[in-house]
């Protein structure tokens, strides 16, 4: 499934001004969003998240969720801008950075179970990683581009840098993998 680019543009520059426009209320608005708009947005997805990088192409926040049965993307979208907004104040992000940062939003269409942790696209999926319950690790196909490793090394990195595991965990039975099939869209 996939988003198309006029869709997408329309939308994501109204993502990126409601998130403006908590920090400074002058800024200018989007319109929110009509009941048309709204419903070409009525998507089964399972989850959201929003990049942001600034002007030296150094990652400042990875907002979003992942989530089962999500029907409306400008709903999800909404969700993560208010964690994003947290999180950016909780950094101290000024207002006058955001305006340089580039913005990729993106929208995960499906978490799909892998047997060899080596079954996925580097260059379309994003990898999700779990030991357990409790260590659980991601990257989203933007991030894993940004890498320039081989996918041994994007695995390795999931296990010890997302998840806190050993990096060789995602080899064994236990070590349950997941790629996750995305669509993004960068402002």
């Amino acid at each position: 499934m996939k988003i198309l680019q006029e869709l997408w543009q329309t939308i994501a520059v109204n993502f990126k001004n409601r998130l403006l426009a908590k920090f400074d209320p002058t800024t200018l608005v989007a319109p929110p969003e009509d009941d048309a708009l709204r419903s070409k947005f009525e998507m089964p997805h399972k989850g959201f998240y929003i990049l942001i990088f600034d002007g030296s192409n150094k990652k400042v926040a990875r907002v979003g969720f992942m989530e089962e049965n999500k029907e409306n993307i400008i709903n999800s979208a909404n969700k993560a801008i208010e964690a994003l907004y947290v999180d950016l104040k909780a950094q101290n992000v000024p207002y006058k950075k955001l305006l340089t940062c580039v913005f990729n939003f993106v929208v995960i269409w499906d978490v799909v179970f892998i047997n060899n942790g080596l079954n996925w696209d580097e260059n379309v999926d994003g990898i999700y990683f779990s030991w357990g319950d409790r260590y659980k690790g991601f990257y989203l196909p933007l991030e894993i581009k940004q890498m320039t490793v081989p996918k041994i090394e994007i695995m390795n990195r999931v296990c010890t840098w997302e998840a806190g595991v050993p990096s060789n965990l995602w080899r064994l039975p236990e070590g349950l993998c997941f790629k996750l099939i995305c669509d993004s869209f960068k402002l």
